[in-house]
């Protein structure tokens, strides 16, 4: 199971480029322990976290066509906050 956790983790956030959130709640469906969930999320580092993020968020930037900033502002956050990353870190970026 912890074997199985770890390598869901790395492949849905290299991969899928899933924040940690959407990978929580999968992990969940799949019915695996709280503890093994959190032991497996430490396969993700921090810094390659957040450059995942911006990277996601210049690239979902650049295919907006929306010339309202704000309705642009809130398509971009709705698209990272589905991918599964923390509110505050979207805002952040």
């Amino acid at each position: 199971e912890e074997r199985f956790a770890r390598s869901f983790v790395r492949g849905k956030f290299r991969i899928k480029k899933w924040g940690r959130h959407k990978i929580i709640q999968e992990l969940r469906l799949r019915e695996i322990s709280s503890p093994i969930i959190k032991l497996a999320l430490t396969e993700i580092s921090e810094k390659e976290y957040k450059s995942t993020l911006y990277t996601l968020a210049e690239k979902k930037l650049n295919l907006l066509r929306e010339i309202n900033p704000m309705k642009r502002k809130k398509k971009l956050t709705d698209h990272l906050l589905q991918k599964g990353y923390e509110a505050g870190l979207v805002f952040e970026v």
